[in-house]
């Protein structure tokens, strides 16, 4: 026991008061070194638990607000059901007789009129955002012999075309173009000026006139 003490003694050597040269002294200064380690290393252990209750704290802090974050996102963000697209469908809802070059196709009756932006008095698509879009239309005309061409109008533009020629049978004349569009531009249906149409528009029970347009892709 004595040689275990003086071995220990002689490894703590650099820890003990180098005055003491009695064997009680040497314990005592051992002993007294050995708490104040003991107190260090308690100190650093708390030091160690508050930072770690600290670094939970923070996490959970930083978990809290990306949830609300989400939640602040997810609000701002509308489903995409409540996202309003520009689009219409008008419907023919009488004959139009000795068309004449130029003269604009009236569709009377809208179906679909998403946003107000076709108007049935004046048969024009006021663009109501800028984008893309999409444009349809399907034009009868009578059993006798006639012909006609019908164009898509953007502005004073043409844009889309087709030409009807009907011999002694029921014919319809159907187009479809994609356009870029501006706020504010006016889109309609109207008799070719190339030449002279002859014969009526009709829409009945039997077949429709129709004039359609959605948006593709849109910005503000």
């Amino acid at each position: 026991m004595v040689l275990l003490f003086l071995f220990s003694a002689s490894v703590l050597g650099f820890l003990l008061d180098e005055t003491c040269d009695t064997l009680d002294c040497k314990l005592d200064s051992m002993t007294q070194t050995m708490t104040r380690q003991q107190k260090t290393i308690d100190e650093q252990s708390n030091k160690i638990a508050l930072l770690e209750e600290q670094l939970l704290a923070m996490n959970k802090k930083l978990k809290i607000a990306s949830s609300e974050e989400t939640r602040t996102t997810n609000t701002l963000e509308p489903p995409l059901a409540q996202i309003t697209i520009p689009s219409f469908y008008a419907v023919k809802s009488q004959d139009q007789r000795n068309i004449a070059k130029g003269e604009r196709i009236m569709f009377e009756t809208g179906v679909t009129n998403v946003m107000k932006a076709y108007d049935v008095f004046s048969g024009v698509f006021k663009v109501p955002l800028k984008g893309t879009y999409g444009f349809t239309w399907s034009i009868a005309m009578n059993n006798v012999e006639n012909h006609a061409c019908f164009s898509l109008v953007v502005n004073d533009r043409v844009v889309g075309q087709t030409y009807l020629w009907n011999n002694g049978s029921d014919a319809v004349s159907t187009g479809f173009s994609i356009v870029e569009v501006n706020a504010g531009d006016d889109v309609f249906m109207s008799i070719c000026n190339i030449s002279q149409p002859l014969g009526e528009i009709i829409s009945d029970i039997y077949r429709k006139t129709t004039f359609a347009g959605w948006c593709i892709a849109c910005t503000d």
